[in-house]
């Protein structure tokens, strides 16, 4: 849902999720093939959730760890533009809590 947004509000975004969701290892069962590929047996899979205490965190490990497409796209927004899509990525998994305080 993130990159949907993304691309919603830049339509370059389109070419960075397209990219990252046609990686045979983002497909479902594709990281399994991977592993079976290279020799191993009886591999399982199962969902992974991780669950954030801050949204802010995350982008700030966006904005200082990611590299390659992820971190290209992002490096080179114009800020307005940066400033806009974290908004609306942020506002669906960081409401505001009744305390006022969040996010």
């Amino acid at each position: 849902m993130p990159w949907d947004t993304a691309v919603a509000i830049d339509p370059n975004a389109r070419v960075v999720r397209d990219r990252l969701f046609a990686n045979p290892v983002a497909i479902p069962g594709g990281l399994a093939h991977f592993f079976h590929d290279a020799g191993l047996v009886d591999v399982e899979t199962q969902s992974l959730t991780i669950r954030l205490r801050k949204f802010r965190g995350l982008l700030a490990a966006v904005a200082r760890r990611w590299q390659g497409l992820v971190g290209t796209y992002f490096a080179n927004l114009a800020p307005d533009l940066n400033a806009r899509i974290k908004e609306a990525v942020r506002d669906p998994y960081a409401p505001v809590r009744p305390t006022g305080r969040g996010r």
